[in-house]
């Protein structure tokens, strides 16, 4: 089951992920993104992955998707806290050349607000 628990700093959309994204959970997800970017017009996120236990191909494939759209749209996308095994998973993916990967969260915020 995903926990998904929504919080915003400096118009960045900071999402902490508790528990598993698998095929189930990553439509769920994918939702809840959708709707913050086309209901409510934000168009810089965060997602915490430090509560997270496990990462499928399916969940893996939709934080390509958000970056990628997030992208054209001009937002900014990055992940924040992963441990060892999701980092790994993302290195492993690719995914770490189109997402940015921060070990800490404020580090990834401070990137997304003031570009450091």
């Amino acid at each position: 089951m995903l926990k998904i628990a929504k919080a915003k700093e400096h118009d960045v959309v900071i999402l902490v992920l508790e528990g598993e994204v698998d095929k189930v959970s990553s439509k769920r997800l994918a939702q809840h993104v959708r709707t913050e970017i086309v209901e409510h017009g934000e168009r810089r996120f965060i997602t915490d992955l430090s509560r997270l236990g496990n990462l499928s191909s399916n969940g893996l494939r939709l934080f390509l998707n958000i970056a990628k759209y997030l992208q054209n749209m001009e937002g900014e996308f990055a992940v924040c806290g992963p441990g060892e095994q999701i980092k790994e998973v993302f290195e492993l993916a690719g995914l770490t050349r189109i997402i940015p990967m921060y070990s800490d969260c404020s580090k990834a915020l401070d990137h997304l607000t003031h570009g450091h």
